[in-house]
């Protein structure tokens, strides 16, 4: 009987010893097999910044349709801006509405109301239009702003430019009178400059002309108080009057 058991008990320790083989060897493979899988799926989440480059691509198409409003703006605004400029209703003492042979033309401009010397009027949108044959404006208070174009009568510039003729080669002698400052220039010449706040005060210059067509450049501010614009010219063995279009 004791040699049963003892049969029955190294049977049983052989049985326990060859399931045991199994319960250990059966979950090995899986353990190693799950790591595996786990480093493989790695390189597929390191693809994903492949898609970085389209969206840096959007800054790219926006840029580029921003870039012609930058460039048709200021042509634009230089052609609205010489257009739509209103002429004056009636006639001023700095000129009036009628454009005919022999006219200068004239802008006015705002300028702010701390100037003390004439401004670059280059970039600034006119408010007004005017012509006028000569400039012929004593000193004198002056209330009437521009009718239909610019109400106020203080802090204002106007830029005359036209075309003259001179008839006799020579040395033509001017004198300017403003309040406030003026400058005149003929082509590139500048020939008096008359600059500042002040009352009515006169300058003079001179230049030397040849016969034929020159371009009169005159430039104004008016701060406040009164005003004066006034351009004369004298032609060799001449008198003084009025500067006009025909020397």
């Amino acid at each position: 009987m004791n040699r049963t058991f003892a049969s029955i008990a190294s049977v049983a320790a052989a049985t326990l010893a060859v399931v045991g083989c199994t319960i250990v060897t059966a979950p090995a493979p899986s353990k190693q097999a799950t790591p595996a899988a786990t480093t493989t799926a790695q390189p597929t989440t390191t693809a994903q910044p492949t898609t970085a480059p389209t969206t840096t691509a959007h800054p790219a198409m926006n840029n580029s349709p921003g870039k012609p409003s930058v460039h048709t703006r200021p042509i634009l605004a230089g052609r609205l801006k010489w257009a739509e400029t209103p002429t004056v209703a009636s006639a001023t003492v700095f000129g009036g509405p009628d454009k005919a042979e022999g006219t200068f033309e004239g802008l006015v401009y705002r300028i702010p109301n701390t100037t003390k010397s004439l401004p670059d009027l280059t970039g600034i949108r006119p408010s007004a239009r005017l012509y006028t044959k000569t400039f012929e404006v004593a000193s004198q208070d002056f209330s009437q702003g521009f009718p239909n174009a610019l109400t106020q009568s203080t802090f204002f510039a106007v830029r005359y430019e036209g075309t003259f003729t001179v008839a006799v080669s020579g040395s033509y002698d001017l004198r300017l009178v403003s309040d406030d400052g003026a400058r005149v220039r003929i082509g590139n010449i500048p020939v008096i400059q008359n600059d500042g706040v002040h009352e009515a005060a006169e300058k003079f210059g001179n230049i030397n002309l040849a016969a034929g067509t020159h371009t009169l450049v005159l430039e104004y501010f008016q701060a406040d108080k009164k005003v004066a614009l006034q351009l004369f010219v004298t032609p060799p063995g001449g008198q003084e009057r009025p500067f006009s279009s025909a020397l």
